[in-house]
């Protein structure tokens, strides 16, 4: 059922999720041209931040931080898996693997650079930032909500 927590939820997680990939672009030694990883990221967070955190959140802030953390994290662990779909059909139509043991090892290879180096502090950091100002913002929306629908 569609609610306000959901559609907010949808948004700043979307929002979150690019404005994460802009920081993450500056992570690499050479910047790649375009941010369509970024606009995919955020795709992605937006269904997890309707399907997940919009369902789950309630007005326990506390508790609702550990729903965007566990959002996040289901963002970032779909993300990899769709991408290394992706890359399995892209890289072995143009013949880089031979079999599927190698496109599996390379969906893992590719999996864990990209996690390498959101492992650096500053990127987190931004992350837990980013992560406790949606909290604030949906926690906000719910209790706004739900005083709403108790007036009636």
């Amino acid at each position: 059922m569609p609610t306000l927590t959901r559609l907010a939820a949808l948004m700043l997680f979307g929002l979150m999720a690019y404005v994460a990939s802009v920081y993450y672009l500056a992570l690499y030694e050479e910047r790649p041209d375009n941010n369509l990883g970024g606009i995919f990221m955020s795709l992605v967070a937006a269904v997890v931040g309707w399907k997940f955190v919009g369902t789950r959140a309630k007005g326990a802030t506390l508790r609702n931080f550990t729903i965007v953390v566990q959002g996040v994290i289901a963002t970032y662990i779909i993300s990899f898996i769709l991408y290394g779909f992706y890359n399995v059909f892209t890289d072995g139509y143009a013949g880089r693997y031979k079999t599927f043991d190698d496109a599996l090892q390379g969906v893992f290879r590719n999996a864990s650079e990209h996690a390498m180096r959101m492992a650096d502090l500053e990127f987190l950091i931004v992350l837990l930032t980013q992560a406790f100002v949606v909290t604030l913002l949906v926690t906000g929306v719910f209790r706004f909500a739900e005083a709403r629908r108790f007036e009636r």
